[in-house]
């Protein structure tokens, strides 16, 4: 894999790119119009992570299937993936970390609310360094009722820890996505790991 770096005085890379934030991290795979911007706090570990998912893409001799799984499986560069029946194995089932999964109603466009996404990334920050391993992620509540009511999920804005494995449990947030309810809800989470 090959690093490089820009300095924010070439503009042409710069507008070619779209970047307008410094420091800002891409992975720009050869053969692949649209770079895949890393939106994560910017520590070894979670950069180690993104890039790690890359490093064996750019030894594929095959760029046009490498450039097709990449439009395949949008969540594995995602920061908060949207967890669907396509993408909850990539993101949660297949790992040995614990699903924190936020419910919530999407926006118009349907994305993750910026205030949910916030929420999610602090605690992503907060809780990923240590022995334990979380995954985050979200799910459209009214789309995946559901899965949502199979794991007592009754209105949006709730969270739940989601352990797979041998022994399927999960611990569910007994209000919205606020600070209280993430302390309280974490608390809970060391009955799951």
């Amino acid at each position: 894999m090959t690093l490089g770096e820009v300095k924010s005085s070439e503009k042409a890379v710069c507008q070619r790119y779209k970047v307008t934030k410094f420091p800002t991290i891409l992975v720009v795979k050869p053969g692949q119009k649209k770079p895949i911007k890393y939106e994560d706090k910017i520590e070894h570990k979670e950069l180690f992570e993104f890039i790690n998912r890359y490093q064996e893409t750019f030894a594929m001799e095959n760029l046009a299937a490498d450039e097709e799984i990449a439009l395949k499986k949008p969540w594995l560069s995602e920061a908060v993936p949207e967890m669907t029946s396509q993408s909850a194995s990539d993101i949660c089932y297949s790992g040995e970390a614990v699903c924190v999964i936020a419910f919530v109603k999407p926006t118009s466009d349907g994305k993750l609310e910026k205030s949910a996404y916030d929420v999610l990334m602090h605690s992503k920050s907060k809780y990923s360094s240590g022995n334990a391993k979380f995954s985050f992620m979200w799910v459209n509540f009214d789309r995946e009722s559901a899965f949502a009511k199979g794991l007592g999920v009754d209105a949006p804005s709730a969270i739940v820890a989601l352990r797979t494995g041998k022994r399927t449990r999960f611990a569910k947030s007994e209000g919205d996505l606020t600070s209280e309810v993430r302390t309280w809800f974490f608390l809970c989470i060391d009955d799951l790991i």
